[in-house]
Parts: structure tokens; C-alpha cells; sequence
């Protein structure tokens, strides 16, 4: 997981340590790269083929990335952020 501060300044690299000083702060808006990224990165773009597309590891790496976003959001709105 990384977390970048996005400002004025421009975007900062910081460490996962700092995250809750980050959200508590208005200096800019935290940015945090979770796992559909990594899940992502695994497939790239390449789920996708013209001629050989794959519907069933399609349709299972769709729902894989819709319930983690379901999940990540479900936990932000309980945390009162959303």
C-alpha cells in the first residue's frame, strides 16, 4: 500500500505511518493506492483481448475488483469519511 500527499506543492511520497496525521490535516488531500491496483497490475490490460478474451476470468476478476471496492468503501463510510 503506498500513500502519496497530494498539494499545492505538488504529490509527496510518505510513509504509511504518517496516514492518520494525513487524514486528520487540511494541507491537501491523502491519496492511498490499495490492492485493486494490485490486482490490476497482476492482469494489466490484458483481460481484455479482441480475439481470445476469456468471459469467465473476466467476469470473475470484475467481481473480485467490485467487491473490493464495495469493501473500501463500506469501511470509509463507517469510519464517517464518506
Amino acid at each position: 500500500m503506498g500513500v502519496r500527499l497530494v498539494s499545492d506543492a505538488g504529490v509527496e511520497r510518505r510513509p504509511i505511518d504518517q496516514l492518520g496525521a494525513l487524514l486528520e490535516g487540511d494541507d491537501g488531500l491523502a491519496w492511498v493506492d490499495m490492492s485493486i491496483t494490485a490486482l490490476s497490475s497482476i492482469y494489466g490490460m490484458n483481460v481484455i483481448v479482441n480475439d481470445r478474451t476469456r468471459p469467465v476470468q473476466l467476469a470473475v476478476v470484475l467481481v473480485v475488483m467490485a467487491a473490493m471496492s464495495a469493501t473500501l468503501l463500506r469501511w470509509a463510510r463507517r469510519q464517517g469519511w464518506w
